[in-house]
């Protein structure tokens, strides 16, 4: 019993329990913490009146094209909103770095950049979340896209059998995550 016992009086087996408790506690902690932080974003409050590109946007929005550059990775999006008026963005993902979220022009090209985690681009990443809350197919592409991203990614996405309006539902919902992820 003496080799149990350290000279506080407490046993090794006590300590040892109440450390893993600790550690147990402290990662459940910080699993929340990630949970919250990143899988709760909710930019669907952002005043779009507020911005300097997308304050005329009469929402609902209706996705038009959306293509992906061989630069690196950079997605242009165009939409119409309910008054037929037909914008675009994008994404900018080039070999130099440039991540910019820009506005007006479908191409890579740095036309009416905005500041990356800023106002304007957190109003366009609410803009999409609210299309998304609207269209039950897009919503059917995000489940179908987060279990993908779980995966093994063995399988590809793509049947190979999409229509255009399904790819470009899928691509903006890829442009979305992105954002989600920085901010």
């Amino acid at each position: 019993m003496r080799t149990l016992m350290r000279t506080n009086g407490k046993p090794h087996l006590q300590r040892i329990l109440f450390g893993c408790l600790s550690l147990a506690l402290l990662a459940l902690l910080a699993l929340l913490w990630f949970v919250m932080a990143h899988h709760n974003k909710d930019f669907t409050q952002f005043d779009i009146s507020k911005s300097e590109y997308l304050k005329d946007v009469s929402e609902p929005i209706t996705l038009v094209k959306c293509i992906s550059w061989s630069d690196g990775g950079s997605m242009g999006l165009s939409f119409r909103d309910s008054r037929q008026v037909l914008r675009a963005v994008c994404l900018e993902n080039d070999l130099d770095g440039n991540k910019s979220l820009t506005f007006g022009k479908m191409t890579p090209n740095r036309y009416k950049e905005v500041t990356i985690g800023g106002s304007e681009e957190r109003a366009f990443l609410g803009l999409l979340q609210r299309w998304l809350r609207r269209d039950l197919e897009a919503q059917e592409w995000f489940n179908r896209m987060e279990r993908w991203s779980r995966s093994d990614k063995q399988a590809s996405l793509f049947t190979g059998h999409e229509t255009e309006e399904q790819r470009t539902k899928a691509c903006a919902i890829g442009i979305m995550g992105r954002l989600l992820e920085r901010n």
